[in-house]
């Protein structure tokens, strides 16, 4: 069996990021975010280190789905049922990991239960509420978050638009009585807040190019 350490966890993101470098850039995305999150709520410096590691290979389980599904996403392609069903299921898929030992409880949880709601009603189990360990609803929260903020650059479907950080504050106070813990969305809220009025006094700076890795074809 192999160690899972840092070298694992760097591995396992070039792996990830040459399957859809722009799935990659959103985890990193989410780590540093579920990061500072778990900062603002006072956690130890050690659970935090542990919880960006999660953070960080939520979506793992993607590297199963095949890529004619990732071409379409790129493409901005319509879905098919099945399509859909099939990216779900990657909150499920832990054979990559079944070859390394010492793998964290809360990587494991993460990437199983971060499309859990707290009224019970996500996947992959249906757990609610405080069923849904804490590490799992941060990475949650921040995974949304950064979904709805940022959008692929290429080809962007109708209705999959990015939203103003005000626009997606208010859609996730609208949906907090049955996606997110509502304790927890009010911390979150206090830190995106705090952070947009610092960000309003700053000038703006350019963004990585977020291109997808991969071929598709035309």
């Amino acid at each position: 069996m192999k160690r899972f350490d840092e070298k694992t966890v760097k591995n396992l993101l070039d792996q990830l990021g040459g399957k859809d470098k722009f799935t990659m850039e959103h985890s990193l995305r989410v780590s540093k975010l579920a990061g500072d999150f778990a900062r603002h709520l006072g956690w130890k410096k050690e659970n935090i280190a542990k919880l960006k590691i999660a953070a960080m290979l939520h979506d793992l389980g993607k590297l199963d789905i095949p890529d004619e599904i990732f071409c379409k996403i790129r493409k901005a392609s319509t879905l098919t049922d099945e399509d859909k069903k099939t990216i779900r299921q990657h909150t499920g898929h832990f054979g990559i990991l079944e070859e390394y030992e010492n793998i964290p409880k809360s990587v494991k949880d993460t990437l199983k239960y971060h499309h859990e709601k707290h009224d019970g009603t996500g996947y992959h189990e249906g757990l609610r509420g405080d069923e849904i360990p804490e590490g799992v609803k941060i990475v949650a929260i921040a995974d949304y978050y950064d979904t709805v903020i940022v959008q692929r650059p290429n080809k962007v479907p109708v209705g999959m638009v990015p939203l103003s950080k005000d626009e997606a504050i208010r859609i996730m106070i609208e949906n907090t009585a049955s996606r997110f813990d509502p304790k927890l969305m009010t911390r979150f809220l206090e830190l995106i807040l705090g952070k947009t009025s610092k960000e309003e006094k700053e000038p703006a700076k350019n963004e990585d190019d977020l291109m997808s890795a991969g071929s598709c074809g035309d």
